[in-house]
């Protein structure tokens, strides 16, 4: 069974996803604003604080990238609820374990986010909630019908599974 766990315990499969996610991490973030004259970095946007300060209170901006990244990698698919205060201002972007998630078309061609907190050692209520696709930023891999990636170990599970097995037999 072809999973992002035992995938991982394929050094190579590991160090590809580790390699490319830091590398793009590691690349210097800005957002722009349009000007008469061309762009110009925008400082006081929303998401350069969010940048600057941390996209949330446990990670670094290049922490949320990496694991960003990697989630699409291993996953298809990354998910992180947009946080906003009262006015609608963007104050955190909080990761959701993609295993946690499970969207639904409605009739009207809006995606809807059920996410299930499971209770694990890293907290989580086990309660049900539901985030509009407003509220969620979703960065997906390619995908085969536009609304869910699909993870290049889903693409290669036979490689990676032949990995695996040989792997097994060399231990």
């Amino acid at each position: 069974l072809v999973n992002p766990r035992t995938a991982e315990n394929l050094s190579t499969v590991l160090a590809c996803v580790g390699a490319i996610s830091s590398a793009i991490a590691s690349l210097p973030t800005y957002v722009y604003r349009t000007t008469e004259n061309g762009r110009e970095i925008d400082d006081q946007h929303p998401v350069s604080r969010r940048i600057f300060f941390g996209p949330n209170q446990h990670q670094t901006w290049s922490d949320w990238i990496e694991w960003t990244v990697a989630s699409v990698l291993l996953r298809g698919n990354a998910v992180s609820e947009i946080v906003t205060d009262g006015r609608g201002a963007l104050v955190e972007l909080r990761p959701i374990p993609w295993e946690w998630c499970s969207i639904q078309l409605l009739p009207n061609g809006r995606l809807v986010y059920d996410v299930s907190e499971i209770t694990s050692v890293y907290g989580g209520t086990g309660k049900m909630r539901r985030l509009l696709q407003d509220e969620v930023f979703h960065l997906r891999d390619r995908t085969d019908d536009g609304l869910i990636g699909k993870s290049r170990l889903q693409r290669a599970a036979s490689v990676i599974t032949a990995g695996m097995s040989i792997q097994t037999f060399a231990n």
